[in-house]
This record gives C-alpha cells, structure tokens and sequence, in this order.
C-alpha cells in the first residue's frame, strides 16, 4: 500500500509529510514515529504549542526518488 502511495505521489510532488506526536512524548506515538522512520522518514521540526504542551507536533518528510 506505501508503495502505492509513494509512486502516484511521486508524479506530483517531490517529497511526502506527515505529523505525528513528538518522539517521547507519548510511547504509543514513539510507535507511530519508529513506523513511519522504517519508511524512510527523518525528523524536520518540532512544533511545541501547535496543538498542545503536552503533544508537541513532530514534522516528518520523505524524500521521494
């Protein structure tokens, strides 16, 4: 299914996004983080009041080739 995704967005864009919760802290989104870094994703940024302190927003991307 990534797969999938990554070729049809490939013929539009030349890099994928996602946000998540910050790595630490939450241990069930450092799940969500370790699955989207076994695709390829590195951190960008981090947004600590975008959606709350306690669930600082984490920029994800991926190069698409």
């Amino acid at each position: 299914m990534f797969a999938t995704l990554e070729s049809e967005a490939r013929k539009k864009v030349g890099y994928l996004q996602v946000k998540t919760v910050a790595e630490g802290s939450n241990k069930d989104y450092d799940r969500t983080n370790d699955f989207y870094r076994g695709f390829g994703f590195k951190k960008l940024e981090i947004f600590l009041q975008l959606w709350n302190p306690q669930n600082p927003c984490q920029i994800l991307i991926k190069k698409l080739e």
